[in-house]
């Protein structure tokens, strides 16, 4: 049975941090020499944040990856079948974080390494620069064991709406946290069907998602629903290490719909990966 490695990570101005290793009930995190960090569990599908500063820079950031020893076609099959495995695995962050560039924006990097199935993994999680309506995510996925390697560079997007416009970056992940916790949408679970679809000029992915439980109310329905049709978006790349990676992962993006409620009463959201016009938001 396969494992995924997926490692979030939210960097912001924090008083009182104070361990440099900490270890969560999925993760251990070794932060670099400058770096402080803390840990707090903020449910599924995040299950556990890392919250990491140092005292010469403010960032707000959220990092993720996934590795896992397959091809690309057999981690989307498995999904189904192994949906409820632990996405999480305890790794380590070694070295500085560094600077980097991503589609020409500012960026932060740094190297991991974790163990797979007893096989040594090593890989390099990469973050942008996020602003307090805009953080994304990185799903880094790469074979362990063949000379290609695939990716999954998704971006959440947080939009102002009318009851969360006023809050922090900060609130509006807790918020979102506990929306998804109390109605889960577990990849795998809830994946009804796949496609995947790829050509010299498009990429498209489709996913349906059946939530587990009735969503309690209309306002919390459209809460969700919001979230979902404006908050995020996501994109393939060939190649992890390609320096086209944002401008090619730019050129697609979720588009999401409500598709109403099924006859046990939950609801069903369909999500479409296709090429849109998303390039300024990751510029």
């Amino acid at each position: 049975m396969k494992k995924h490695l997926s490692l979030l990570f939210l960097l912001a101005a924090v008083v009182g941090l104070s361990a440099k290793t900490i270890d969560t009930k999925d993760l251990t995190v070794t932060a670099p020499d400058t770096w402080i960090a803390e840990s707090s569990d903020v449910g599924y599908p995040i299950s556990s944040l890392v919250t990491m500063s140092n005292a010469s820079e403010t960032e707000m950031l959220v990092i993720g990856v996934y590795e896992v020893d397959a091809d690309l076609q057999s981690f989307l099959q498995q999904q189904v079948v192994e949906g409820s495995n632990n996405f999480f695995t305890n790794a380590s962050y070694v070295g500085e974080i560094r600077d980097e560039k991503l589609g020409g924006a500012p960026a932060k990097a740094v190297e991991f390494q974790t163990d797979v199935l007893g096989v040594p993994h090593r890989g390099t999680a990469y973050a942008a620069q996020a602003s307090v309506g805009l953080c994304f995510t990185f799903y880094a996925y790469k074979t362990g064991t063949t000379p290609t390697s695939k990716s999954i560079l998704s971006t959440l997007r947080f939009k102002d709406n009318v009851d969360v416009e006023n809050k922090s970056l900060a609130d509006r992940l807790s918020d979102f946290s506990k929306l998804i916790a109390s109605n889960p949408l577990k990849i795998g679970d809830n994946l009804l069907q796949t496609k995947f679809d790829v050509n010299n000029t498009a990429k498209s992915i489709l996913y349906e998602y059946k939530l587990t439980d009735t969503v309690a109310d209309d306002a919390t329905a459209e809460y969700m629903q919001s979230y979902m049709e404006e908050n995020i978006l996501s994109a393939f790349s060939d190649d992890f290490n390609s320096s086209d990676l944002v401008q090619e992962a730019a050129r697609a993006g979720y588009t999401f719909r409500y598709r109403g409620v099924d006859q046990n009463g939950r609801q069903i959201y369909n999500v479409k990966l296709t090429p849109t016009d998303y390039a300024p938001l990751l510029r």
